[in-house]
């Protein structure tokens, strides 16, 4: 199991130092006065845990003076959740990070922030995600054009190699880092304790390689490096002093040193555990496992194995922790983008309903309109044919007797109303034939015609006018004098069509209305359709 776990474990681990050297010198390098000291400061203190190093983080947002800021504190912690790997929190806070480098276009920092979600992605195993969050580096490199950068890209390049076992074509790249780096940290001081530790770092790397490429004598080389640029180095302040030990009890181990390989791997265990390095402690209980280092010693053989398997299903967990954590943003994705189907179907649904509606609706009453229209041409047909026919029959009447009967019919009813007589049949008679006279004349269409004034005509009081139109035209006076205006210009329209041709406001004038919406409105109450309708239905009709 071990054996068969080798590549993922040493390319796991390795992913993590793929940001820790040069991160760490990109970030001096491209330091400038965006960040603010406090927050600077605090992301360069030195720690003795990654839960340390978090809390760090959390103090540099508290103590956040611009989106720099906020971009520099975010990363700082989704760093140290790498390291602790946890590694779905360490995306959250690399998205917040990357927000705010983004929005303040902060390249530096948004290029280390890609640099951390590559090696992330690719312990994820999302390999496309890395590659795009690694294409975002080499653009934003280009722009930036920092040595420091290049280091970061043959960074890449070993670990792309190394992750394939293919350690002996990864030695050139960590050459060329090295080569990079004297260039560059030299220049800066290579007493400086940072660039020792850096230095130090880089030849445990091409150690490491030397030994997987079976080539002792470079190795052995190279560590006598890293021994001289540890030299006045504390344990406490190289934060990968633990694969120094490593590198270290491997030398020993391939010379066949047992007793100086256990003692050099039990420091590196002894410094992982102190710093609470989870990636380093599986890292050599694996070479521990692989080397067969303790194998006098069965119990301890043991111990390391169960912590090996316990690291490795925590990372395993990890991974699907962030597998399932990304299901779950898929399906709450595909549940938002049903419930907007469904959205969209109801509101189609609804629309469809309107328009079937309305299509009902303005059928029926098109339908309404037409029986309406038709209804209105028979009456006014039959009216034409009444009359015609009363002409005809009815002896004329002089108008002279016409006046001195209304006179009389006047008096009668007067001396009736103040008697409390009730009104005769012949006199309510002789009332309707008078009625009957003045509907077929237009007095109706004085715009000041009251009710006086058809009493007068009629030859009868106030009230007895007022009864005898309820009793048989079944209206106030008011909507009976207006059924009489509209029914005369609906025949004036139907009989002479350049009266269709006239506003509404004029013909409603022409029959005594007071405003053009008082006739519109008498007009649908009596026909059920707006004087317009009408006159467009003529229209068609003729």
């Amino acid at each position: 199991m071990i054996k068969k776990n080798k590549k993922t474990q040493y390319f796991k681990f390795i992913n993590l130092f793929l940001f820790l050297l040069p991160l760490i010198c990109l970030s001096q390098s491209l330091r400038n006065n965006r960040i603010s000291k406090d927050v600077w400061m605090l992301s360069e203190k030195h720690t003795n845990s990654y839960e340390e190093y978090y809390e760090n983080g959390e103090k540099m947002l508290d103590l956040a003076r611009c989106d720099e800021d906020r971009a520099k504190s975010y990363g700082h912690m989704a760093d140290a959740k790498v390291k602790l790997l946890e590694f779905t929190k360490a995306i959250q806070l690399l998205d917040q990070a990357d927000y705010y480098a983004r929005k303040s276009n902060f390249d530096s920092e948004s290029l280390m922030i890609n640099y951390i979600r590559t090696d992330v992605y690719k312990k994820l195993g999302l390999n496309k995600q890395s590659d795009e969050s690694w294409n975002v580096v080499l653009t934003l490199a280009e722009k930036l054009k920092d040595p420091d950068v290049f280091s970061m890209i043959y960074e890449n390049d070993a670990v792309r190699l190394e992750s394939k076992d293919d350690y002996c074509n990864a030695i050139k790249y960590r050459l060329k880092i090295i080569d990079i780096n004297n260039k560059f940290l030299y220049k800066n001081n290579i007493a400086n304790l940072r660039n020792r530790i850096y230095f130090s770092i880089d030849y445990d790397h091409l150690t490491y390689n030397y030994l997987k490429c079976n080539k002792l004598d470079s190795a052995k080389i190279a560590m006598t490096k890293a021994d001289y640029f540890f030299k006045n180095v504390k344990e406490e302040n190289h934060h990968l002093i633990a694969f120094h030990y490593l590198c270290k009890g491997i030398v020993y181990s391939q010379q066949n040193n047992t007793k100086e390989a256990q003692l050099w791997f039990n420091k590196a265990f002894t410094a992982a555990s102190s710093r609470k390095n989870e990636n380093l402690i599986k890292l050599i209980s694996q070479e521990a496992l692989l080397i067969n280092v303790y194998k006098n010693n069965t119990s301890k053989q043991n111990q390391i194995l169960n912590t090996f398997i316990k690291l490795n299903n925590r990372n395993q967990n990890e991974i699907s922790k962030y597998t399932e954590a990304k299901i779950g943003e898929k399906d709450s994705l595909i549940k938002v983008l049903y419930f907007k189907l469904y959205l969209w179907i109801c509101i189609a649904a609804i629309l469809i309903c309107i328009i079937v509606f309305l299509s009902i609706h303005f059928h029926k009453r098109k339908k309404k309109s037409e029986i309406e229209f038709q209804k209105i041409i028979k009456k006014i047909e039959d009216n034409q044919l009444k009359m015609l026919s009363s002409d005809l029959n009815k002896p004329e009447t002089s108008k002279a007797t016409l006046v001195s009967q209304k006179a009389e019919s006047s008096i009668i009813s007067d001396i009736s109303e103040k008697a409390g007589i009730t009104i005769s049949e012949k006199k309510e008679k002789e009332i309707l034939e008078n009625l009957q006279k003045f509907e077929i004349g237009e007095d109706f269409n004085n715009k000041n015609f009251t009710l006086n004034n058809l009493s007068t005509i009629l030859g009868a009081n106030s009230y007895y006018t007022s009864q005898i139109i309820k009793q048989h035209k079944h209206k106030n006076f008011n909507n009976y004098i207006n059924s009489l205006r509209v029914n005369y210009i609906v025949e004036k329209l139907y009989n002479d069509s350049k009266y269709r041709n006239f506003k509404i406001e004029a013909l409603s004038e022409m029959v005594g209305f007071s405003s053009q919406s008082r006739f519109a409105e008498a007009f649908k109450k009596e026909f059920e359709m707006s004087p317009s309708e009408f006159i467009s239905k003529l229209n068609e009709t003729n």
